[in-house]
């Protein structure tokens, strides 16, 4: 958690609502409405595409600093 943006680890944080859907129906074989997979992937999606943006943001930071300091 500390290598990454407090925002990715919110976002990740809520990763246990896909989880616990998948454990549910692993463990106690319940299943859940169309309505709670929809969230389920809202979460999912949201997540990746987050963690994408932030790692688009690390490499143009890390890219800047490395023109500032003269290294080629």
């Amino acid at each position: 958690m500390l290598l990454t943006t407090p925002l990715v680890v919110t976002v990740g944080l809520s990763m246990t609502i896909p989880l616990s859907l998948i454990g549910q129906m692993i463990l106690s074989k319940q299943y859940s409405s169309i309505l709670y997979w929809v969230g389920s992937l809202v979460v999912l999606c949201s997540f990746l595409i987050i963690n994408h943006e932030s790692k688009d943001d690390a490499a143009a930071a890390e890219h800047e600093s490395t023109e500032g300091n003269g290294v080629p």
